[in-house]
């Protein structure tokens, strides 16, 4: 008995080994059939596309999920709505059939399948409202799809479209928002506000743009940034509307804003002085005010901030004080008499701050001025 099952199996061994070539082309034979065979078994796989309006060109690295993206010629219209009939919809299934070889692969891939055709120059765009496509205008230039046949439910779906319209806005300040931070708040001078045009055109559909024309708001904000040393600051448009409106601008306008320069406060005891030349030879000399010395707050910025720092940092504490009394002045101008008119025994004027010596040339008088206005009371002395 042993004897006969060590025959067989050294006669399966010996059938093995013999001829293997022959063996292994029967076993690659036998393979190859079988994904013939494979590739040759049809199936069908649905699969959930959303539903997309999207403009001429496709943005590099978008991240969707799988879609049907409908191509619009967006200086010309903008879409609104899917419909099925008068259902609207927003997404639609797509049937893949073909050799399962190529239908798997469908099932997890993502999906980025477009719709072009009303992107053709000659599309007729005029009195359109509604536009419609079915399964034979999805484009089928990917690989995956070669020769898998497409089936859509539903059959036909319809795009509502509105029609790209042009809104003109004559641009000024109280239109903008501007949004800054805390160190630009009070150095902003509004008043220099200046537009790199005249009008901003808004594009988009007639409904948005009533709808922008007819509500009290700023259409536009603006984001300023700088630093203590900007003397302007420029700052682009940007829209400030509901993206839902689908509005955008047919160019991109920017503002410009004068800045006043970052300042310090310094308290000094400063000399005032009278210019009374303006008036008659007879007068002057007669008004005098109660003090020749007023102690103020001066707001000081650029060359004039460092060397005050530096006097006030000085070892000998009087620096600062001696500076400022040989540089720095308080000025009282008396004005013309008009015709018809005279001055009594007493005038208030305003005093102005003035810087002299050799810094003068290079501090811009935004960095040299009074903190608080300063009044001066000047009563008249009998000669």
């Amino acid at each position: 008995m042993k004897t006969t099952e060590k025959r067989r199996g050294r006669s399966f061994i010996l059938s093995l080994v013999s001829d293997p070539y022959r063996k292994l082309a029967a076993v690659a034979l036998a393979v190859g059939l079988w994904f013939y065979l494979n590739s040759q078994i049809t199936r069908d796989v649905p699969r959930v596309l959303q539903l997309e309006m999207v403009g001429a060109q496709r943005v590099a690295g978008m991240i969707f999920n799988s879609r049907l993206a409908v191509a619009l010629p967006t200086d010309q219209v903008v879409g609104r709505r899917f419909f099925n009939g008068e259902n609207e919809i927003q997404n639609v299934t797509i049937r893949f059939s073909g050799p399962r070889i190529s239908v798997d692969s469908l099932q997890e891939e993502a999906l980025d399948l477009q719709v072009t055709k009303f992107l053709a120059p000659d599309y007729d765009w005029k009195n359109r409202t509604r536009v419609d496509f079915t399964v034979s205008d999805i484009q089928k230039n990917l690989a995956v799809l070669q020769g898998v046949v497409l089936e859509m439910d539903p059959s036909r779906v319809t795009l509502e479209v509105e029609k790209i319209e042009e809104l003109p806005l004559t641009l000024s300040r109280e239109q903008v928002d501007l949004i800054f931070d805390e160190q630009l708040k009070d150095r902003l001078r509004l008043d220099t506000t200046v537009f790199s045009q005249e009008r901003a055109y808004l594009l988009g559909p007639a409904s948005s743009l009533d709808d922008v024309s007819k509500k009290d708001l700023k259409p536009f904000r603006a984001q300023l940034r700088g630093s203590g040393n900007n003397r302007q600051l420029t700052a682009i448009l940007e829209l400030n509307v509901p993206a839902s409106l689908g509005l955008r601008l047919r160019e991109t306008p920017s503002l410009t804003i004068q800045v006043l320069p970052k300042t310090e406060i310094f308290e000094l005891e400063l000399p005032l002085r009278i210019d009374d030349l303006a008036l008659p030879a007879a007068m002057r000399n007669q008004y005098k005010a109660e003090f020749e010395v007023y102690r103020v707050r001066i707001k000081a910025g650029g060359q004039l901030q460092l060397t005050l720092v530096k006097q006030r940092e000085d070892s000998d504490k009087r620096a600062l004080a001696d500076w400022a009394s040989k540089y720095l002045r308080l000025d009282v101008f008396i004005p013309p008499i008009e015709a018809g008119d005279t001055y009594g025994d007493e005038i208030v004027r305003e005093a102005r701050l003035f810087l002299r010596g050799p810094l003068q040339p290079t501090v811009d008088r935004t960095e040299c001025d009074l903190e608080t206005p300063l009044s001066v009371t000047l009563r008249r002395t009998p000669k």
